[in-house]
């Protein structure tokens, strides 16, 4: 799965999820996997992870996608994965609101981008991580 640019992989999606995606994103770059829940774990039985390939436009679907399946009370509050085009995946955070449900998709969108845009510190041989 190697490319020039970052994917967001959003994890325990429902099947439910994985079509509304599909059919957000049409023809953008996402890939689909399936994912058991640990042992010992409640939930959906199997959940779906999906990976996308960010674009401008991929951004800005996610983004009204994650508001309108992933929001309550105008607010979005997600963990998702970045893979970096070196191979370096983190798991970032993503919690934004607005005070109109309207807004969330574009207050989403920023979020997206400064997630994506933020730099990885990761510490190298004998230094110490902040």
């Amino acid at each position: 799965m190697s490319s020039s640019v970052p994917k967001i992989i959003i994890p325990g999606m429902t099947k439910l999820e994985q079509l509304d995606l599909e059919e957000a994103l049409q023809e953008e770059d996402v890939e689909f996997g399936e994912q058991q829940l640990p042992a010992g774990a409640s939930g959906e039985f199997l959940t779906v992870v999906a990976v996308v390939t960010l674009s401008a436009l991929a951004i800005k679907t996610l983004a009204v996608w994650l508001a309108k399946n992933r929001a309550s009370d105008n607010q979005i509050d997600e963990w998702l994965e970045i893979e970096y085009p070196d191979g370096t995946r983190v798991r970032r955070h993503i919690k934004t609101s607005s005070k109109k449900a309207s807004e969330l998709p574009e207050a989403a969108e920023s979020a997206l981008q400064e997630l994506v845009a933020t730099p990885v510190q990761i510490p190298t041989n004998g230094s110490a991580g902040v």
